[in-house]
């Protein structure tokens, strides 16, 4: 890779307003938190939060000491039955997705808490469902096909 180290700047950390978002986990990972000497299990999650203008993407921690903030998520993503069990794994969150009400913490973006409701979340979805629709529509995919091969 190629680059002109003058075009270095300033990097600027985006910060949605405070407020509730839509959010989607697009990376979960089993961590380990040390406070002081204590160790605690935790999952960072990974979310893509969408604004109305911009999404950006931050990180939550949820777990031990603070399992309130696993509950929450579980249960406003469907995964009320995983935390009962007192089981839960990352792979089960990615993908996942819900509403948040976000404050902001040193100007970044932090969870607050994770809402429950029956209001679906209002991602972005034009291009995963025109995807869907040319795949699963085989009929109408095979008439629009004019691949010379």
């Amino acid at each position: 890779m190629q680059f002109n180290p003058e075009d270095v700047g300033e990097y600027e950390q985006k910060a949605l307003p405070e407020g509730e978002y839509d959010f989607e986990v697009i990376d979960a990972e089993n961590v380990v938190f040390d406070d002081a000497g204590n160790l605690h299990d935790q999952i960072r999650l990974k979310c893509k939060v969408f604004g109305d203008d911009e999404s950006i993407i931050t990180s939550c921690w949820v777990g031990y000491p603070k399992l309130w903030k696993l509950k929450q998520f579980c249960e406003a993503v469907g995964l009320g039955g995983e935390f009962e069990k007192g089981e839960i794994s990352p792979d089960e969150c990615v993908g996942k997705a819900g509403r948040a009400l976000l404050g902001i913490w040193k100007e970044r973006n932090t969870f607050r808490k994770f809402l429950l409701g029956s209001q679906k979340p209002k991602k972005p979805k034009g291009d995963k469902t025109a995807a869907t629709k040319f795949y699963n529509d085989t009929e109408e995919a095979q008439k629009a096909d004019d691949i010379p091969f």
